[in-house]
């Protein structure tokens, strides 16, 4: 079912829009947004993500119909939780979706749009930490900045950079691979089958793992630290030592002027921040350490569809 919330502004008949969609593992997320970031309308519905990628390609195509409002966006923007191949459009790196890597997703829409009023919008997809990225340095906490590290906690750890100015993907296009940097050299076993990843501390799972059984999620978990729970407060800080190296890291790599975390973990940043910041300043080089701004995303669940939308638009300007 697709659940449509329309915002109350006015849609001029004209005026060019773009669409964005932002698969996660459980719910697809669209907006309908104008080229300056003014989000429209939204909408979101199951991924149906066990059926496999014909499934989800055919659940993007209806909720981007749906919350186009029955007109042609000058583009659309997906992005995707794997790695992927900006230029044919193909999902090329491991995903939890069966039927991928390598599925062609772009032409998948293409084919799928030809009988919707999306019929022959030009198609655009980028990995979904990449998308947030973009989204934050465009319209939110990056604003101002000129090279940004986002940061997504969710089920895993995903990152994407924007150096000088530019959305850096790498020549494979799994650049940003914050999740596989080592924080604990011969630690937890990671997703990936290697060990000592920060994904294995940072993850959602791992979150949980690290509460030694008082949370059965990270919701749970935030509610009790809330409440002043200490061994909540003491599993968030054992997170966020792992986050903060990881951290410190970038900043010695990549000198950063900010930092910013998304994601739903993002959401309890304040039981968690401290530790990353005492961490990068004991860590990283002095005058990187001091520059770089450690903040919280500004757009929520918006970050990754606007950001994939906004990209779609500057790959194909109306």
């Amino acid at each position: 079912m697709v659940h449509l919330r329309p915002h109350p502004v006015a849609f001029p008949d004209m005026s060019p829009f773009l669409v964005g969609v932002d698969v996660g593992g459980t719910n697809l997320r669209a907006i309908r947004c104008r080229p300056n970031g003014r989000i429209e309308a939204r909408a979101r519905r199951e991924t149906r993500a066990k059926e496999g990628w014909d499934a989800v390609a055919a659940g993007i195509a209806d909720l981007a119909a749906a919350v186009s409002g029955g007109r042609r966006p000058a583009a659309v923007g997906v992005c995707v939780p794997a790695s992927v191949d900006a230029l044919s459009g193909v999902v090329a790196g491991r995903c939890k979706i069966p039927g991928g890597p390598d599925y062609p997703l772009a032409r998948a829409l293409k084919r799928l749009f030809a009988s919707s009023p999306l019929r022959d919008s030009p198609i655009a997809i980028e990995n979904d930490a990449n998308a947030a990225a973009w989204g934050e340095f465009t319209f939110g906490a990056g604003r101002g900045c000129q090279s940004l590290l986002a940061i997504t906690l969710g089920t895993g750890v995903g990152g994407g950079f924007v150096l000088d100015g530019r959305l850096y993907r790498g020549p494979d296009g799994s650049a940003g691979e914050t999740g596989h940097l080592v924080v604990r050299p011969e630690g937890r076993k990671c997703p990936c089958g290697r060990r000592g990843c920060l994904e294995a501390y940072g993850g959602a799972r791992a979150l949980v793992r690290t509460a030694q059984g008082i949370a059965a999620t990270p919701a749970d978990l935030a509610r009790l630290a809330r409440k002043g729970s200490k061994k909540a407060l003491a599993a968030f800080r054992l997170y966020g030592a792992a986050l903060g190296i990881a951290s410190a890291t970038l900043v010695n790599l990549l000198n950063p002027d900010r930092i910013v975390f998304t994601g739903g973990i993002a959401q309890s940043f304040r039981f968690f921040a401290p530790v990353i910041r005492e961490e990068v300043e004991r860590r990283a080089l002095r005058r990187a350490g001091l520059r770089v701004r450690i903040v919280r995303g500004l757009l929520g669940d918006d970050a990754g569809a606007l950001g994939a939308a906004t990209l779609a638009g500057e790959a194909f300007p109306p």
